[in-house]
């Protein structure tokens, strides 16, 4: 949408005209600070239960967020490596907060995040108001703030552990039995030992390439630790770029299976991440059939059980409107011209060909040669 489009868009006349100018501002919500604030007068607006009168508040907040939106300061990008500084401000209404870092002599924001305040809280203590506030704050940016443990900070350059993060690493090495062995065997200098893995300062490193990978071991605190640095603390990023993340710095025998499993049941990502797949459609049965023939339902069922004759699977066909169904044995390896000989010799000679078949789309219900066969 260009900066023009929304200079230029007209007062809105109605309700569906106001809901329409709100969904589109909405959508840049993280670029106006205290949006649900500014935009209250128009969400009560736009409500079926209020009365349609556009007052001057709502003119001053229609071109509030139209002001804001094309004069936007650009927001920062977060630095993980520094300190995040949060601003609230709770008023009788709503409730804003800013994210913000330190950027030379003055603060950039990195986000907006604002809210109206519930019907609930409306008659409670301004105390109360902003402790409200603050929860919301750390609650919408938990994956900045409050994501990891105190200790992860310090992990800012290559293998600058906190002293806690080192200590557990060490008594976790004792625990583990294969990376102990391993530290075993280079401690004894045992030329069986793996050339790859080196010893500094009671660490356990990988090298590969020239680089070192720390090794982690199998602890879930210290593994889970090290996935979020790799994951929460880059901005949520997917499974690819999280192992990326990853296999730059660390190693264990499972990382790869570990960092797809943490990255699908990541709450933040569950909870905000946009959907790259088409909402599913609307489930409805199947329109009953009019008469017996008419249609019919296919499908295979393997009996786990091979019988003397090499058949394992069970070919059903049934008809969807009498239910009556006929079962016939074949083999695992039958191919689509043979199904379609059996259905010609098991249904079409008794009852002819039906108008339509249900199937789930199995390789051998969906070739071609059902059409060549139909036509014959």
């Amino acid at each position: 949408m260009s900066l023009a489009s929304i200079r230029d868009w007209p007062r809105p006349q109605s309700v569906t005209e106001t809901r329409s100018f709100l969904g589109m501002t909405g959508y840049y919500r993280n670029f106006v600070k205290s949006y649900r604030i500014v935009a209250a007068p128009l969400t009560d607006l736009a409500r079926l239960d209020t009365p349609w009168d556009w007052t001057a508040r709502c003119e001053a907040a229609f071109r509030h967020l139209k002001h804001a939106l094309t004069h936007h300061e650009v927001l920062k990008l977060p630095d993980p490596n520094k300190l995040f500084i949060v601003t609230m401000d709770g008023i009788q209404y709503g409730i804003g907060a800013v994210l913000a870092q330190q950027e030379g002599p003055k603060l950039r924001p990195v986000e907006y995040m604002s809210k109206k305040m519930p019907s609930q809280k409306l008659a409670k203590s301004t105390y109360e108001k902003e402790l409200y506030t603050i929860y919301k704050a750390l609650t919408h940016w938990t994956h900045y703030l409050l994501g990891r443990p105190d200790f992860s900070g310090a992990l800012i350059t290559e293998f600058e552990l906190a002293d806690d993060v080192t200590r557990s690493l060490v008594e976790a090495y004792r625990e583990d039995q294969f990376m102990s062995e391993i530290i075993r065997r280079l401690e004894a200098k045992d030329k069986v030992t793996f050339v790859e893995f080196k010893l500094v300062n009671d660490l356990l490193f990988l090298e590969k390439a020239g680089n070192k990978h720390l090794c982690v071991p199998n602890r879930e605190s210290l593994r889970s630790l090290f996935l979020g640095e790799c994951h929460n603390a880059t901005g949520h990023f997917g499974y690819k770029k999280t192992t990326t993340n990853l296999l730059q710095q660390f190693w264990w025998p499972t990382m790869m299976r570990d960092a797809k499993l943490y990255v699908e049941t990541c709450q933040i990502c569950q909870r905000d991440k946009p959907r790259t797949q088409a909402p599913l459609g609307l489930l409805k049965p199947l329109p009953i059939p009019e008469r017996p023939g008419e249609s019919l339902s296919m499908d295979f069922m393997d009996t786990l059980v091979t019988n003397k004759s090499g058949m394992r699977y069970v070919y059903d066909i049934v008809g969807r409107f009498s239910k009556y169904a006929r079962l016939v044995a074949m083999p695992a390896t039958a191919k689509t011209e043979y199904v379609i000989k059996l259905f010609k010799e098991n249904w079409v000679r008794d009852f002819g060909l039906p108008k339509s078949i249900v199937s789930d789309r199995d390789v051998r219900f969906t070739s071609e040669l059902w059409k060549d066969a139909a036509a014959e």
